[in-house]
């Protein structure tokens, strides 16, 4: 659990919400970030903050950050995630090449994982 802003102790993540997203369309990102993440931090459930997170470490160039929080915000959700969040994910996967460079290498050592631990298996797995 991080530290929560000392302002932001006494209020509600709805209220941390619309402070955040106060911020975002003065674009204070930085204020913005704080709020967000003070939102997150006390909500149950917090994928709009997560999902308003990322948007934020996106404006700040922050993509690894940005990627992180839409992948836990598809995680919180489960069922019924908003396609549009989910685009957004890949949007974020696509404008960082050192992410799809990782996420390459993954797929391909995984393939590789397969053939050594299954030699029967087709040498055309993609």
């Amino acid at each position: 659990m991080s530290v929560i802003a000392p302002k932001y102790r006494s209020v509600s993540s709805e209220e941390a919400q619309k402070a955040g997203q106060q911020y975002y369309r003065e674009k204070n990102y930085e204020a913005a970030l704080e709020a967000f993440s003070a939102a997150i931090e006390l909500s149950q459930f917090p994928a709009s903050a997560l999902d308003n997170r990322a948007a934020t470490f996106e404006k700040l160039g922050d993509l690894r950050s940005a990627l992180k929080d839409a992948k836990q915000m598809i995680q919180v959700e489960k069922t019924g995630v908003n396609v549009g969040k989910f685009w957004k994910t890949i949007k974020l996967i696509h404008a960082n090449p050192s992410i799809r460079r990782a996420i390459f290498v993954r797929e391909k050592s995984c393939r590789e994982w397969r053939k050594l631990k299954q030699p029967w298996a087709s040498t055309n797995t993609g």
